[in-house]
């Protein structure tokens, strides 16, 4: 389902849905059930107030990287919701943390080409949220990073985005190192918390939920 536009009003807090399309996923040919929503859902995102410019988006050895660091004991990503400035070509990685702070393995990748019809405008009347479903990622945990390049020489895609730096946007450097990004892409994650699971004692059966602390 693409370029289907819902112009309905909506809270700040629920963005609108503009096109849901498939994930495709590293490692895996299979095309499994999406799991049921079984409770709230929160949404991640750091940038404030409204779009304000649309920063170029680097090829893929450049690439922006946003990273989100859920406070929560276990949770599952539902979806990626982001503002198109303009259109083409864009490739959205997403990778583990590594325990230093930076990415680590990647995990999933969306490559598509986003028309036109999806651009949004900066006028919150004009508001045309682009919806990428990631229940098909497995991450359940910890914190991770949202890698956003442009792989088409030529071309200029772009998304939304603040001129304030937020500290959780960084940009890849020629030399391999990550540098601060002084730019936040109008980006969300939509996260489903979920209990936290105990790894099954030896000799005890199956993995249980965590009890809570006292």
């Amino acid at each position: 389902m693409r370029g289907l536009i819902d112009r309905r009003p909506r809270a700040p807090a629920a963005p609108a849905l503009v096109a849901s399309v498939a994930l495709s996923l590293l490692a895996c040919g299979c095309r499994p059930t999406l799991p049921p929503v079984e409770g709230p859902l929160v949404e991640l995102f750091h940038y404030e107030g409204r779009p304000n410019e649309k920063p170029v988006i680097p090829g893929l050895q450049l690439e922006t990287l946003v990273r989100f660091e859920p406070k929560l004991p276990a949770y599952r990503l539902r979806r990626l919701r982001f503002l198109l400035g303009q259109p083409g070509r864009i490739v959205f990685h997403i990778y583990r943390a590594l325990p230093g702070g930076g990415p680590g393995p990647l995990i999933a990748e969306i490559e598509r080409r986003y028309g036109p019809e999806l651009v949004s405008s900066a006028e919150p009347g004009d508001l045309r949220w682009v919806v990428e479903e990631l229940a098909r990622v497995r991450l359940e945990g910890g914190a991770f990073f949202l890698g956003i390049s442009a792989p088409e020489r030529g071309a200029d895609p772009r998304l939304w985005g603040t001129n304030a730096d937020c500290g959780a946007v960084f940009e890849r450097e020629l030399d391999g190192s990550i540098g601060r990004f002084r730019h936040t892409p109008v980006v969300r994650i939509e996260i489903e918390p979920r209990p936290r699971v105990e790894p099954p004692v030896k000799g005890k059966g199956k993995a249980r939920p965590a009890r809570p602390a006292r």
